[in-house]
């Protein structure tokens, strides 16, 4: 009761209180039980803790699937998920796909691949990925503002469960929900808002690092890094500690 996680969760449900809202990526699991008492009960924080579940398939009391909506998603970024090289015919289809799409999702992009790509090696590829995309069971409807404005009215935490996913798996989730926070905020769409990263050196890239460590801030995201070793965080995380 006197560590890392421990002090990070009465910080998190402190700010709950305050009315606050936190997104906590989640790499251990030890924060999916904040809304129970000791003998599983439903406690007074009920109802504001959402648990992001990337591998669930159906909704079930606090937790939710979390999905990538490709409509929130540039080419770019769907090819670097999915290892499509820029120098290559299918990442050439994939913009004009993007650019052409009124709804972009990996149903229509099949359907558009077998009607409109002529050359066969490129068609199979393309379809190649569109399989694996669908296995990795991350791509769908999701609506993130949805969940945080409601949240925004007593205070809550969304929990992003990383526990029992790839490493792979982590970065690409992280990566959507940063660059996400990041749109909604810039466009004054949610409130300022916590962003607690446990063990962060685990899925964060560099840009990510950029990402968090300046422009964030400038936007209203408020980073808590949670950590057993500190020496792994950039030198930048504690240059911010002298201002």
């Amino acid at each position: 009761g006197s560590g890392k996680s421990y002090s990070a969760t009465k910080l998190l449900l402190r700010l709950i209180d305050a009315g606050k809202v936190a997104v906590v990526f989640d790499i251990n699991g030890e924060y999916a039980e904040l809304d129970v008492d000791e003998f599983g009960n439903p406690n007074r924080y009920a109802g504001r803790i959402v648990i992001l579940n990337p591998k669930a398939e159906h909704p079930q009391e606090n937790e939710i699937p979390l999905r990538i909506p490709l409509q929130e998603m540039t080419y770019e970024d769907f090819a670097d998920f999915m290892g499509i090289d820029s120098n290559t015919q299918m990442y050439n289809e994939l913009i004009v796909y993007w650019g052409t799409a009124r709804r972009i999702d990996l149903n229509d992009l099949e359907n558009w691949v077998n009607s409109r790509v002529s050359n066969e090696l490129v068609r199979i590829g393309l379809l190649g990925k569109i399989r694996a995309a669908r296995a990795l069971r991350l791509f769908g409807d999701f609506n993130l503002k949805e969940l945080i404005k409601h949240l925004e009215e007593n205070g809550g935490a969304l929990i992003v469960k990383l526990k029992g996913i790839t490493r792979r798996e982590r970065t690409i989730i992280v990566s959507f929900m940063l660059r996400r926070l990041a749109a909604l905020r810039k466009a004054e769409e949610i409130k300022p808002l916590c962003l607690f990263a446990e063990e962060a050196q685990l899925y964060a890239t560099r840009e990510m690092w950029d990402d968090i460590l300046t422009r964030m801030r400038h936007y209203g995201i408020y980073p808590t890094f949670i950590t057993n070793d500190p020496r792994t965080l950039p030198d930048e995380v504690f240059s911010l500690c002298d201002s």
